[in-house]
């Protein structure tokens, strides 16, 4: 501010003495200039805000009507993998079957999953009656067969809870924690979950984490110093729809116990 106001006194004094005009009829002159520059500047950059806004707009709606276009060859291809799956007795035929059935429901998953995140980033966020204590339960069932690879056992104990919320976000958020918990216990170790008095806690015996990394274990992109392949961005987005929910949670580590603690007292 004070380089601009130089600047405009400097050309006062020099349009003064160059065009032999009056100080105050420069200083009008210049007033003027800059004003048209300045509204001539704003109609630029609200013209070219309302440009990217309407492309922002045009790639929001592509992306949703080629997102919902998706749906109907996927749900063909599942149901067509179930009918053949019943008429066949072919053994060879019932593996190939079974892993096209399996790649169509993590396409469907993924279809899901794209879908929630377009919704979310447009401020939609439907929120829907969910049992907590199943949804929970259906997670580690989900994750079974990924703890029994390493031999983990899964202690669970869910009071039953009802809520209200984006039920995909949750499902989301929850299997997180819950992937990272067998992603970094010990083999042959127990990971306990339970839901008590509203609070969801989820304890693992394996990698301890660093008192340093628990300040920015949660920043977008973080990658601790044990952390396996993946692009950083898991727990910033738990932390993300916790925040945006009002759920309060944390994470302890010391002793190679590791606790995530997640609070629906609000609710």
């Amino acid at each position: 501010m004070v380089l601009f106001f130089s600047i405009f006194f400097l050309f006062l004094e020099l349009g003064s003495r160059a065009f032999h005009l009056s100080k105050q009829d420069i200083f009008w002159f210049l007033f003027t200039l800059l004003t048209v520059i300045s509204i001539v500047g704003i109609i630029f950059i609200k013209s070219l805000i309302s440009y990217y806004l309407d492309k922002f707009s045009s790639i929001d709606r592509i992306s949703k009507e080629t997102l919902h276009e998706l749906s109907t060859p996927i749900a063909t291809i599942k149901a067509n993998c179930d009918i053949l799956t019943k008429n066949s007795q072919n053994e060879k035929e019932l593996i190939r079957i079974d892993r096209i059935s399996k790649a169509s429901q993590r396409l469907m998953e993924l279809y899901y999953e794209l879908e929630w995140m377009i919704k979310n980033d447009s401020g939609e966020q439907p929120k829907t009656k969910v049992m907590l204590d199943e949804l929970i339960e259906d997670l580690i069932e989900d994750f079974m067969q990924k703890a029994n690879d390493k031999n983990i056992k899964i202690d669970s104990y869910c009071n039953s809870f009802l809520l209200e919320i984006d039920h995909f976000g949750l499902k989301k958020t929850i299997s997180n924690i819950i992937d990272n918990a067998i992603k970094y216990a010990d083999t042959n170790s127990t990971i306990s979950i339970s839901l008590e008095s509203k609070i969801l806690t989820v304890t693992n015996h394996g990698i301890e984490i660093n008192p340093d990394d628990l300040l920015t274990i949660f920043d977008k992109y973080y990658r601790g110093e044990h952390s396996q392949k993946g692009y950083g961005i898991g727990l910033y987005a738990v932390k993300t729809f916790c925040d945006k929910n009002g759920i309060p949670i944390s994470i302890n580590s010391q002793n190679k116990i590791t606790v995530v603690e997640l609070k629906f007292t609000r609710f």
